[in-house]
């Protein structure tokens, strides 16, 4: 191989080894995905209806009803202002022992941890 075919080879080679890095970095950042708010959402429910069930019983959380989600949409999110993460409108539609269901418009902090995006009461 000649020099210049060398240095071809090696810039090329280069280029290759850097592009998955890119798009892992790129996959990485930005905003949560209306599945990543999903799953944050399907805990949080999971937890509650779990904690109705040692207060009372499994047999008063099948009277009662447990908590149910039903559909999620992210309307839009941008970056927070001061402070890390993203603040995102999402539209709940979910069902509540004693209220019913319900769709309604909310907007929550979101960051991404270590173990995945989180959300941050304010």
């Amino acid at each position: 191989m000649k020099k210049g075919e060398h240095m071809k080879y090696v810039v090329t080679a280069r280029l290759c080894a850097l592009v998955p890095v890119g798009l892992l970095i790129a996959g990485c950042s930005g905003e949560p995905t209306e599945a990543d708010i999903r799953a944050i959402y399907e805990a949080e429910i999971a937890k509650t209806n779990e904690q109705m069930v040692k207060l009372g019983g499994e047999q008063a959380a099948r009277l009662l009803g447990k908590s149910e989600l039903h559909s999620i949409t992210k309307l839009a999110c941008k970056e927070a202002d001061q402070t890390s993460g993203y603040n995102c409108d999402v539209q709940v539609d979910m069902s509540v022992p004693f209220l019913g269901r319900s769709t309604q418009m909310t907007t929550r902090r979101f960051v991404n941890s270590d173990n995945g995006w989180v959300v941050i009461d304010q």
